[in-house]
């Protein structure tokens, strides 16, 4: 006798086999069965002929009153039923999100820019709109193609050049850059020439892609010398350098509204032209179509415009 493994049931018994099972039980006619499922006469009594041959049993016998099922038959009756809705429920399942009800944790990785930019108002709407969601932000580091591969990130907002393959972006909003120095600067008013510029001293921001990168590369390009004075890491301590020295820097517009609100600093325009800063949202092919995180982009998305 040949014994039938995991794998022997799976290549002997689909599907349409165990719909015709059903089908038998509940009209107790072959012919039946075989209309409701749209199969041909012969083509239901090869079915159930292979059904006979895998249990080793008639399963159902022809009397007077119609196919009648034997006991083996009656005894995984039950078990056929619940394969075909589980079956059933799992080819109709759709995903839904329902901002208002979901208990989701989203996982974001973003600059401090975007922390400090965009952060804020998206937890104000989220209070509004999805009051139990919760957001768990992580700094955003050169480790970011796998954590968004491996799905430790949902998504990541900042500027990701090259673009790895699998990802999904979607430009947000192009910010210029502008000039940031203390209110009371001696010798910067409302505008700045360029060999101002050149001459006064400058911090650099040098945070993983937050776009100033991109800035800083542009003003070499065009053959800037600036004297600089400070590399820091991070905008914990800018505003504070800036507030309290005569250095300047050069920070994407959204930036420099911000800390203008929050210390005694201004912002001016640059004496030159230099591509602004398109901050960009991007996701993994994994959660392109979750219905949650599209819900989540477009937020993040309407608080830009």
């Amino acid at each position: 006798m040949i014994a039938i493994t995991r794998r022997n049931v799976l290549d002997n018994i689909d599907l349409r086999l165990l719909q015709l099972f059903e089908e038998i039980h509940k009209t107790a006619s072959l012919s039946k069965a075989a209309n409701k499922l749209g199969l041909t006469q012969p083509g239901a009594s090869l079915a159930l002929g292979r059904l006979r041959r895998h249990f080793g049993d008639p399963l159902f016998v022809r009397t007077p009153a119609g196919m009648k099922p034997s006991q083996l038959s009656l005894n995984i009756l039950p078990n056929v039923t619940e394969s075909i809705a589980a079956v059933r429920a799992t080819l109709e399942f759709r995903q839904e999100f329902s901002p208002k009800e979901s208990r989701r944790t989203f996982h974001l990785s973003m600059t401090e820019l975007g922390q400090l930019c965009l952060l804020p108002s998206l937890l104000s709407c989220l209070s509004e709109l999805a009051p139990q969601v919760c957001l768990d932000v992580a700094t955003l580091n050169s480790e970011i193609h796998s954590d968004l591969a491996a799905g430790l990130i949902d998504i990541a907002i900042g500027v990701l050049e090259p673009m790895r393959e699998h990802l999904y972006q979607q430009a947000l909003g192009d910010a210029p850059f502008v000039v940031v120095a203390r209110k009371a600067h001696p010798r910067i008013g409302e505008s700045i020439t360029l060999s101002q510029y050149q001459l006064e001293s400058h911090v650099l921001v040098t945070t993983f892609a937050n776009g100033t990168r991109l800035a800083n590369k542009a003003i070499e390009d065009l053959g800037l010398v600036r004297k600089v004075v400070a590399r820091v890491p991070n905008l914990t301590s800018l505003s504070a350098i800036l507030s309290s020295t005569d250095y300047i820097c050069t920070l994407p517009q959204r930036v420099g509204d911000v800390m203008t609100k929050t210390a005694e600093l201004k912002t001016v325009t640059p004496p030159f032209a230099i591509p602004g800063m398109v901050s960009k949202q991007h996701w993994h092919a994994r959660q392109d179509k979750d219905p949650g995180n599209i819900w989540l982009r477009g937020l993040i998305a309407s608080i830009y415009k």
